[in-house]
């Protein structure tokens, strides 16, 4: 971190006011208030405080500090030896803001003005971000993306240790065996960079922002993504309705609703629909890249903004770990619409979580005239949109949403315990 120069602030100051003022510096201010909320550092010049800048900070009226485990440091710690934790102000009800995990460095920051916050961290992890961010150098499960710019970090092979139990009736006192009966099992899709947030108060957009994707474990059957058969997602198809519904209380097919206990864990996000108007020949990247395009079908929007929709194409084609004649490197530069192929099906679709085994399952994304799925065949054709398929409700959890300590392993028989 770049250190603050008091003595440079001091002779700009002093340049247009002398023999005006009266100054004084107090360097690396430890103001001792609950939660370590303390001043970095501080000039005040008579009753007026003046501010500097702290790379990579936003400063003015912000005073910035750094704790770990609870104690002042000097700077922030050096990425990969500690954990994010949160940041807290003194108005800690008007204030919003998120670390970008990519450059570590503190993201978007809304808050009243003037305010100090504290940017916490721990030596271990403590939300399922941390989970996801550090252990991935070392779980052969979590890789990244090397062909997009956003570098998600993502699940891959045919059945990775990424199980949660998620939309439970409660989650005090939550252990394996009560989970079985309170809760359902989904599983993380990856760790998203860049996502855009829906503040739930001012309904302000927070771009930058890094969250954890998750999807539904067991598909819903026979649900139609547009009853009228348009290919409209902000029409709004009927699945969108219904998905909204399902989120405000309202069961999907055969899924109960989701609990009251649940929501407060969901972000609502902008979600990316741009389409794909060529239904052959098309990679994971290429997809990636489309469905954050404006291209889409006549009269649809390009964003939408809501707490739970469908999965990608990309997020199926990125799921991939590929196999012994057919590596993921050649999946990936191979269309998706191609896996279903010789060699291309054992080693790419077979070796990928997301692959259905029985029925094709909706995605998100629009055609020129139809919607994408993903089928058991292993690949991603187009159909019509009221022709009912299976549904895997997908969502971004909010970056506060703990692990349990001690609370699984991510196991299909001991999926990792959540703690709200």
């Amino acid at each position: 971190m770049k250190r603050f120069n008091p003595e440079k602030e001091l002779n700009k100051i002093k340049k247009g006011n002398k023999n005006k003022i009266i100054l004084f510096v107090i360097s690396l201010l430890v103001v001792g208030v609950i939660g370590y909320s303390f001043a970095l550092y501080q000039v005040r010049y008579s009753k007026r405080i003046i501010y500097s800048k702290v790379t990579p900070f936003s400063s003015k009226d912000i005073q910035l500090a750094v704790s770990l485990d609870g104690k002042p440091q000097p700077n922030v710690p050096e990425k990969g030896t500690a954990y994010y934790e949160s940041i807290t102000c003194d108005d800690d009800k008007t204030a919003t803001a998120g670390w970008d995990y990519k450059n570590w460095k503190l993201g978007a920051i809304s808050v009243t003005i003037p305010n100090k916050c504290t940017i916490n961290f721990t030596s271990h992890p403590t939300t399922l971000i941390d989970l996801i961010d550090y252990d991935y150098n070392n779980n052969p499960e979590i890789v990244t993306e090397d062909d997009t710019t956003d570098k998600n970090l993502r699940y891959i092979g045919k059945d990775p240790n990424n199980y949660i139990w998620f939309n439970c009736d409660s989650y005090d006192d939550l252990n394996q065996e009560a989970a079985k009966t309170q809760c359902e099992k989904w599983r993380i899709i990856g760790f998203m960079n860049n996502m855009t947030v829906i503040d739930g108060t001012t309904q302000e957009k927070i771009p930058n922002q890094s969250l954890v994707k998750i999807i539904r474990a067991d598909g819903i059957e026979d649900i139609a993504w547009d009853t009228s058969n348009s290919n409209n997602w902000t029409r709004p198809a009927t699945l969108q309705t219904s998905l909204t519904n399902y989120y405000n209380g309202k069961t999907l097919g055969s899924a109960k609703e989701i609990k009251e206990s649940t929501k407060g864990m969901i972000e609502q996000v902008t979600w990316n629909i741009g389409g794909q108007l060529i239904d052959n020949n098309v990679t994971a990247s290429q997809f990636y890249n489309a469905e954050r395009g404006s291209t889409t079908p006549s009269g649809a929007q390009t964003t939408w903004d809501g707490y739970i929709g469908l999965m990608y194409p990309s997020d199926y084609g990125y799921a991939t770990s590929g196999g012994s004649s057919t590596n993921r490197d050649m999946c990936l530069a191979y269309s998706l619409q191609s896996w279903s192929a010789s060699g291309y099906k054992e080693d790419c679709a077979e070796n990928d979580w997301l692959m259905p085994t029985s029925k094709s399952q909706w995605t998100i994304t629009s055609s020129s005239a139809r919607v994408f799925v993903v089928n058991f065949y292993g690949n991603v054709p187009t159909t019509t949109a009221y022709t009912p398929y299976i549904v895997r409700p997908t969502l971004y959890l909010k970056p506060n949403v703990q692990v349990k300590n001690g609370g699984g392993t991510g196991s299909f028989n001991e999926p990792y315990i959540l703690v709200p």
